[in-house]
């Protein structure tokens, strides 16, 4: 039961770090490929395409 409750926090925790990163970045550069956007913020590097789905998210 814990180990459920500590992962689902877990999952929100990153959900929202993702959600914030694409709305208030630091920084914002074209992607690799054609129609993706890297967005930075603090320690998290988040790729999105242009319809603002996550492709990937890097910690650093």
């Amino acid at each position: 039961m814990k180990l459920v409750t500590i992962t689902t926090k877990i999952s929100i925790i990153q959900y929202f770090a993702k959600v914030l990163t694409i709305m208030n970045p630091t920084k914002v550069i074209p992607g690799k490929y054609p129609g993706t956007f890297v967005y930075f913020k603090d320690n998290l590097q988040v790729i999105a395409n242009e319809n603002g789905d996550v492709v990937t998210v890097f910690w650093k």
